[in-house]
């Protein structure tokens, strides 16, 4: 895979066309007024292009992406992922067969996903200790306590059931979307929202996230790609209704907190969502959903959050940004999968 520090390329237009030229992509895009708008990028400064809308790829620039190693990702305007296209240049394919045979090994799967599920709780609940800092006047401290105890029941845990794993993240998601709605509508009552609500979102927070998420699902892709990972069934979400997002699901879930949710957020507390030219009513399916200009504010802000500095464990020492911290953690991720592969290999021998 192309190296991360390469630029991830957002194209947030209906009817556009991806083409190549020699060794750059010739993206062709039509401005409100219709008029025709054309960038040239050379492949080697691309890592990840991202496509949101309706429009056309040249088999030309598939075979470029190919050949540099640049992921793609198309999504629908409702922010549907349609698909992920990696290219194997670089990665090695011993390595990206692993989950498949680790999901053999029921005590491994146990010990993976307690990981994920803690590192989410302990995501939501240093972000409700940053809102209560910020916010004294918001009290939070039921949720937190309450956060807490689920965080110490996780750590206790010893019944190697993935039943109990699922209930106790359920109940942590409920306790941090209850503050989480709480904290969107704080400056702005259009953002009220009751409960989360995905396929269709029914109000304008949940759409911010529904859509914040497909684009957090894009960059996690790329990164277990990159490290050598499957995207195959997962160790928390294993169930047939992920299908093979299953580990995607598993890997981004404290992202989905220190991204996706601050950008969202963000992006509402700064007025830079307008709720009567950014949004939509589809009268079919129901639902909210972005418009052009909506996606555009919000794929901006997501992107200026994956380019920050993290902040995150050991990873901040090394000054890298989300993204490469992202890509760190799923190589870790790789390394450990690795190792019990190696060992259920040489018990089986």
């Amino acid at each position: 895979m192309a190296s991360r520090t390469q630029r991830t390329v957002y194209v947030v237009r209906n009817n556009f066309e991806i083409s190549c030229f020699s060794n750059a992509f010739k993206i062709r895009t039509f401005s409100t007024d219709k008029r025709r708008i054309i960038n040239k990028l050379p492949a080697k400064h691309i890592g990840h292009i991202v496509a949101i809308g309706h429009g056309s790829i040249s088999t030309a620039a598939l075979e470029l992406c190919a050949r540099y190693g640049v992921a793609l990702t198309v999504m629908r305007f409702n922010g549907a992922i349609v698909a992920n296209l990696f290219s194997l240049k670089n990665s090695c394919l011993k390595a990206v067969n692993m989950p498949a045979a680790t999901t053999i090994d029921k005590d491994f799967c146990f010990i993976l996903g307690k990981k994920f599920c803690t590192e989410k709780i302990t995501a939501q609940l240093s972000m409700l200790r940053a809102w209560q800092r910020r916010s004294p006047q918001v009290d939070f401290r039921f949720e937190i306590a309450r956060l807490a105890e689920l965080l110490r029941r996780l750590v206790l845990l010893k019944s190697q059931s993935l039943e109990s794993l699922g209930g106790l993240e359920g109940l942590s998601a409920s306790s941090y979307f209850s503050c989480l709605r709480v904290r969107a509508r704080e400056r702005f009552s259009e953002f009220y929202s009751n409960c989360r609500t995905r396929r269709p979102p029914l109000d304008f927070l949940n759409c911010l996230l529904s859509f914040a998420y497909s684009l957090l699902i894009a960059e996690v892709s790329v990164a277990l790609i990159s490290a050598g990972l499957a995207l195959g069934p997962g160790f928390l979400h294993n169930g047939r209704e992920h299908g093979r997002r299953g580990l995607v699901l598993d890997f981004m879930e404290p992202y989905r907190i220190s991204i996706a949710d601050r950008t969202v957020l963000r992006t509402v507390n700064r007025g830079q969502i307008n709720v009567k030219s950014d949004f939509y009513k589809d009268e079919i399916r129901g639902g909210f959903y972005l418009t052009e200009s909506g996606k555009r504010t919000l794929v901006k802000e997501f992107e200026r959050t994956m380019t920050t500095i993290s902040r995150l464990g050991k990873i901040a020492a090394s000054h890298k940004d989300m993204r490469g911290e992202m890509i760190e953690h799923a190589k870790v991720l790789a390394g450990l999968i690795l190792t019990n592969t190696n060992n259920t290999s040489n018990r089986n021998s």
